[in-house]
């Protein structure tokens, strides 16, 4: 009897251990599923995923709201789905703006690490299967490669019908071995505990206890506390880390199966990297150390730190354009000259002129400020950028307008590019303004080119640098912000309201009397050209695309078409072919 006391205190002990790790055991391996829309926007559109608890539309708690930022490029938009019944109650606003949007696909996904556990896919006009209700959303085009929606202006949505809970559930329904690999799971951890503390349950325990703290090993049983206080930390946020900075998509908590049974500790570890609490504070500690103390990059592979802290892209084709460290590729230029001279001809022979900018990259204009390992060669490669130059004016009638000698004369006034981002600032635009400007006024003579000392320049700080922001360290790397005001205050500067794929604009504040049409195929560094081209053309088209969109030329009749994009980008936007209707030109001599 005198053991029944002691066995009855280490059974008791061993539930209520078995229950605390059962408990862990099910938050390890908690499966939340998630919803993939591959979104491509042509307008900076905000999107929000809400659950919605009855027919009028109300909604329970804070929506969950993701904004699409413009690109020519289709992105992936990730809405986290809480739970299994929130499949049913799903509702995608668009903001009530007059947006188009386009969805190339759509699919939902388990969140797992490691392998994608893809459930189904919807592929253009098959994601419309999903809906269950739409309000204010016309769609204009919808076939096996994307569906295209224009949005009204009150209240656009779309409401899901119940196939994501359906499919949802006929998955978990084929995963038997979730329940007993939990169980096993904690039945393992409740054994090692037990054994960890088996001399706590003898008739010696206090002088082992005394023993044990003598002997230092009572680190081992700190450690270990620590350990799953970190756990616990991340589970209920008792102590709040600071906010998370990275531009990407954190690891997603595995889930155990018995197909991964012997990788799960991979894959979980992974998780966990992504996760333990105070990581966010860490990894700014170390990347500010790194930053202000050691003058090197946090993130040597995506940022270089040069000189006087500026910020550069470490982009492999950056890096060997700088460099000269291209190979010549006779079949690129090939390809960049025929589409750039079929453009140029299909233009001709409709009476429009053609001009191609190429912004440099940054450390073009500010060699001396990239550190000293990245050293310039000679006689080993090219920068492709003076190569192709050359070559089409050896080989063609088109010519690329290169801004790079008039920025370089330019930066010893004033900054032309923010030292935390990659592109050029309000002035650096204005730079390249005049030399786009200066090139064009020989084709329209009644262009008038805004002169430098008609502004008066301000300036202000930002924590908006891109560089700085993938580094976490935009709050202590300011950007510094130019603002270029008229002093004749009938004039003004109107910079673009929103990053657009289309803007449109019709100008009443011009400086000249040219009444040119413009249509312009860019990317963001025309942002900050926009304003000072905006003086000249009666009517503008500015389209974030690196497609020659020949049906819009065709539609708006414009007098000029300009063609910018980065030096970075440049072999892409220059080798995107032409459609038949340019190559096959009906006008053609």
């Amino acid at each position: 009897m005198r053991k029944v006391l002691p066995y009855s205190i280490v059974l008791a002990i061993t539930c209520v251990v078995f229950a605390l790790c059962l408990h862990f055991s099910r938050l390890v391996n908690e499966s939340v599923p998630e919803l993939h829309l591959s979104i491509k926007s042509f307008t900076t559109t905000a999107i929000e995923l809400r659950s919605r608890s009855d027919s009028n539309a109300n909604y329970r708690g804070e929506p969950t709201k993701l904004v699409l930022t413009t690109s020519q490029f289709f992105s992936n938009m990730i809405f986290p789905i809480k739970s299994k019944e929130n499949l049913t109650q799903i509702r995608l606003d668009f903001d009530n703006e007059n947006n188009t949007v386009m969805i190339q696909r759509a699919y939902l996904v388990r969140k797992l690490r490691g392998h994608r556990d893809t459930l189904q896919v919807w592929h253009g006009a098959d994601f419309s299967e999903l809906f269950h209700l739409t309000n204010d959303l016309n769609i204009e085009t919808k076939n096996g490669s994307f569906i295209q929606f224009k949005c009204g202006e009150t209240d656009p949505y779309i409401e899901f019908n119940s196939k994501l809970r359906t499919m949802y559930e006929d998955h978990l329904n084929a995963s038997s071995s979730k329940n007993w690999l939990t169980w096993l799971m904690a039945l393992l951890l409740t054994l090692t505990v037990m054994m960890m503390f088996k001399s706590l349950f003898t008739s010696d325990a206090d002088d082992k206890i005394r023993r044990t703290i003598q002997d230092g090993k009572i680190l081992t049983v700190s450690f270990f506390f620590i350990l799953f206080a970190v756990f616990f930390n991340n589970e209920w946020n008792l102590i709040p880390d600071i906010a998370n900075k990275e531009n990407r998509k954190l690891a997603s908590k595995p889930e155990l199966t018995a197909s991964r049974f012997f990788e799960y500790p991979e894959l979980y570890t992974t998780y966990t990297k992504d996760n333990y609490s105070f990581r966010n504070l860490f990894a700014y500690v170390h990347a500010y150390v790194k930053a202000k103390v050691f003058h090197v990059s946090p993130l040597p592979d995506d940022v270089i730190i040069g000189k006087k802290n500026w910020f550069f892209d470490n982009e492999i084709n950056v890096i060997k354009d700088f460099r000269n460290l291209q190979s010549i590729n006779p079949d690129l230029l090939s390809v960049s000259t025929q589409i750039l001279m079929q453009r140029k001809n299909w233009l001709e022979n409709r009476h429009i002129k053609f001009y191609i900018l190429i912004p440099p990259n940054k450390n073009r204009v500010y060699p001396e400020l990239m550190p000293d390992a990245f050293t310039q060669t000679k006689n080993i490669g090219v920068n492709y950028l003076d190569l192709l130059g050359k070559h089409l004016l050896l080989n063609s009638n088109v010519r690329i307008i290169d801004p790079t000698n008039a920025l370089v004369v330019a930066k010893k006034k004033q900054d032309v590019y923010y030292s935390t981002d990659t592109h050029w600032n309000l002035y650096g635009g204005f730079i390249g303004y005049r030399v786009l400007i200066d090139q064009m006024k020989k084709d329209f003579p009644l262009l008038k080119p805004v002169e430098e000392n008609e502004f008066n320049f301000g300036s202000f700080f930002n924590s908006e640098g891109d560089l700085a922001k993938m580094c976490g360290l935009q709050y202590d790397f300011k950007r510094k912000e130019y603002t270029l005001t008229f002093k004749d205050t009938s004039k003004h500067l109107k910079n673009p309201e929103s990053s657009a794929i289309d803007l449109h604009y019709v100008n009443t504040n011009r400086v000249d009397s040219s009444n040119l049409k413009l249509v312009m195929f860019r990317d963001s560094y025309a942002n900050y050209l926009i304003p000072y081209l905006n003086l000249h053309f009666n009517e503008a088209n500015y389209i974030w695309s690196y497609e020659f969109l020949d049906r819009v030329i065709e539609r708006e009749h414009p007098d000029v078409v300009i063609f910018e994009s980065l030096q970075r980008f440049m072999t892409y936007a220059l080798t995107m072919p032409n459609s038949d209707n340019v190559v096959n030109d009906p006008l053609k001599n």
